[in-house]
């Protein structure tokens, strides 16, 4: 926990730090996201995005905030029986399975 933690603009994020790897397109694609979150709000659509902060430190370096409260589709995968479950789809069909509405199963 950071000393600074309560103070307004502050906040902990964990991040992935790159190397050997071209951060810049991610990054830009990222600030595209962003901006299509900012139609989508001005439209009234009501569409869950979160995007997340990708810096790109040099041309082969940078960092990648992880996104709280997820898990990698890494480790979704070595999870005991995903492949017979259905992959990704049946992952996502399940979680609408176990949730009151099924639109809160994806935020």
């Amino acid at each position: 926990s950071s000393p600074n933690g309560g103070e307004p603009g502050w906040d902990l994020a964990g991040v992935i730090v790159k190397s050997n790897d071209d951060l810049r397109q991610e990054a830009f694609v990222m600030q595209l996201i962003e901006l299509c979150q900012e139609a989508f709000a001005m439209a009234g659509l009501e569409l869950f995005v979160h995007p997340y902060r990708i810096l790109a430190t040099g041309r082969t370096t940078g960092m990648i905030e992880c996104v709280r409260n997820a898990m990698s589709f890494d480790s979704l995968k070595k999870r005991p029986g995903y492949a017979n479950a259905g992959g990704l789809r049946g992952h996502f069909r399940r979680m609408t399975e176990y949730a009151a509405d099924p639109i809160e199963a994806f935020e």
